[in-house]
């Protein structure tokens, strides 16, 4: 991707961090920014020795703050922790001015210099102002894509290695016919994930059901995906069970994708995308 001409010109100014907690005077800004903590007359700034990481509060004792660290490769401020709750922003410093960014655009300018501060803000949305906000958008998008793709590209190959490398750790042929008729796809491979049935009781120790862990792997228009579920039977009584497969879900469990890539958190019921070999 081409990045324009400001936006490189801000890649390569520095950041310059403020040697003791330092009071910014408002700028500029647009009324839909979000952080009413924030959207102050004066902020408070406070770097870190090193110049990484950034707390600004609306008092001068930095309570109430927010907390922001520098992006990897990348030369803003993303916030790591905040007071309340509000819209996701980054900072960009300067030497004598930082602006905070909403990430739809709306912002507020702050300025070391008290009577500069108060000229800037006579006149609102000043087209130089624009331009840099506009161009700092630019640039954490830019980055924010590019990290992206490279998560995505990862995680893919963590899943591509780990399906690959799916075998049934239960040898229960009528289980797996369950679970390929219940996914309703022609070529669904099935493959239990546990050695043994889990049994679900009431509190009166009555035998509910029995489920084991499994995944699908399947094709679905053109694309291949994986997904895990809790397969298993309903009890009737007198320990049987119902030949009816069923499905049982155990809220915000999930199960390990491994691989010599990584490691990836994978949520019951959801279809994960996988390269079709």
């Amino acid at each position: 991707m081409r990045i324009h001409s400001i936006a490189l010109f801000l890649l390569l100014f520095p950041v310059a961090g403020f040697s003791q907690v330092t009071p910014c005077y408002l700028a500029g800004g647009t009324a839909g920014f979000g952080d009413d903590n924030l959207k102050q007359d004066q902020l408070y700034f406070q770097f870190s020795v090193t110049g990484d990481t950034l707390i600004i509060s609306p008092n001068e004792n930095l309570n109430a703050s927010s907390y922001y660290r520098m992006a990897h490769n990348a030369p803003y401020m993303e916030r790591t922790g905040t007071f309340g709750s509000s819209p996701v922003n980054y900072a960009w410093p300067r030497k004598n001015s930082i602006m905070i960014l909403q990430y739809d655009g709306n912002y507020l300018l702050f300025n070391k210099d008290q009577a500069r501060a108060k000229k800037l803000a006579e006149v609102a949305d000043r087209p130089g102002v624009l331009a840099f906000r506009d161009s700092i958008k630019t640039v954490i998008e830019t980055a924010i894509k590019a990290e992206k793709d490279a998560t995505g590209l990862l995680d893919r190959r963590i899943l591509n290695s780990f399906a690959a490398s799916l075998r049934s750790h239960r040898d229960d042929p009528t289980l797996q016919k369950d679970m390929i008729k219940w996914s309703g796809k022609p070529g669904t491979l099935a493959y239990i994930m546990d050695n043994n049935y889990q049994f679900i009781r009431s509190y009166t120790g009555q035998v509910l059901n029995k489920n084991i862990t499994g995944i699908i792997k399947f094709k679905q228009n053109g694309k291949c995906y994986i997904q895990w579920r809790d397969f298993g039977y309903e009890c009737i009584g007198d320990g049987k069970f119902s030949t009816d497969l069923s499905i049982f879900n155990r809220a915000g469990y999930t199960i390990i994708a491994a691989s010599p890539q990584g490691r990836l958190s994978l949520a019951e019921g959801v279809s994960y995308e996988i390269d079709c070999n």
